[in-house]
């Protein structure tokens, strides 16, 4: 298995979603390590929790700052945040879960979400904070 690590291609150049999705890679990381330890499955049924309480805050931050923006696809971010709210929220509450079900959730959701979709978001919302002077924050 390869480590994730946050690298600069990870950024989106908005420093506090970048701040917020490196928070992703960090549980990855977190469960990698605890891999083939005894205390394997707490650390995924811990790590399951706090993304339960992650996307809440998180999905929160990022649709403010869409829907200040003005941006277009808004309620499509939405729809995608609420079905991979869902699919933590199924795995918090499966019987079986383990430490390789969410590190797959974690990595499919970091790579075809945040470097996929939110990539998209990144011109429109650079442009509106430019335009307001917050461009460098």
């Amino acid at each position: 298995m390869s480590h994730m690590t946050w690298t600069p291609d990870c950024l989106l150049g908005i420093p506090e979603m970048d701040n917020e999705h490196c928070l992703i890679v960090d549980m990855i990381r977190r469960l990698e390590t605890a891999e083939g330890r005894p205390d394997a499955l707490a650390c995924a049924y811990r790590i399951a929790s706090e993304l339960s309480d992650y996307v809440t805050t998180h999905f929160t931050h990022e649709e403010d700052l869409l829907s200040r923006s003005g941006y277009p696809d808004l309620a499509c971010h939405q729809e995608a945040h609420r079905r991979f709210a869902a699919a933590v929220a199924d795995l918090s509450n499966a019987a079986d879960i383990d430490s390789a079900k969410v590190r797959t959730l974690l990595v499919g959701w970091l790579q075809t979400h945040v470097m996929d979709m939110d990539r998209r978001y990144v011109p429109h919302v650079q442009a509106w904070l430019d335009e307001r002077g917050d461009g460098d924050r």
